[in-house]
């Protein structure tokens, strides 16, 4: 595991298939999405983010920007 994961926990995705929300925690590695799951255990070292009651949206980017 490398120093820069993060754990996202206890927040909420949208499953485009099942047309819902639900409870999923994201492993973060360095600029990747490793796992999106319930439940995901800590890595050793990972920093660990309390995302309780928010919307968690993996994989969107911001392309909006100004100069």
């Amino acid at each position: 595991m490398t120093a820069a994961a993060k754990l996202i926990k206890g927040g909420r995705i949208f499953r485009a298939a099942e047309r819902d929300f639900a409870p999923a925690d994201v492993l973060i590695e360095g600029m990747r999405i490793r796992a999106v799951g319930a439940d995901l255990p800590a890595p050793v070292g990972a920093e660990v983010i309390d995302a309780t009651g928010a919307l968690v949206t993996p994989g969107l980017i911001d392309f909006h920007m100004h100069a």
